[in-house]
């Protein structure tokens, strides 16, 4: 349900996925690096074939172009436009502002609890990842 509001929210208030977000948000503090579609999926922990489309999705939006590396012409790297770095100086402020108002409907108790919960789950649910690749 959380994952729904959340993806629900993002969409009607920015007009974008969850995963787009993200991605422009990594690339976003990126934007001196030469970052690879590959990096990106480890980064924002999408597969990368969701990558991938996940990329033709923003180019054709305009935020983000792909180039060959300068250094290594095999590879392509993914930059953020002008447009998609408008975009995000734009509506960074207000994400982080939408998630301090989530947090601070917690007590400092409370937050450490979720903080421990969620820790509790990436652990358990990485070892039955570990479990399903044997």
């Amino acid at each position: 349900e959380i994952e729904r509001l959340s993806e629900t929210y993002v969409a009607k208030r920015y007009g974008l996925s969850v995963r787009q977000m993200d991605t422009l948000e990594a690339l976003f503090h990126k934007q001196n690096e030469f970052i690879t579609p590959a990096q990106l999926s480890e980064e924002i922990h999408l597969t990368r074939s969701a990558m991938t489309s996940n990329l033709d999705s923003l180019e054709r939006k305009e935020y983000v172009s792909r180039m060959a590396h300068p250094k290594d012409r095999r590879m392509i790297v993914i930059n953020m436009t002008p447009k998609g770095i408008e975009l995000c100086k734009k509506i960074m402020p207000a994400r982080y502002q939408d998630m301090i108002k989530v947090m601070k409907c917690f007590s400092r108790e409370e937050r450490e609890s979720i903080r421990f919960f969620y820790s509790k789950m990436v652990q358990i649910l990485g070892e039955m990842l570990m479990e399903a690749r044997k």
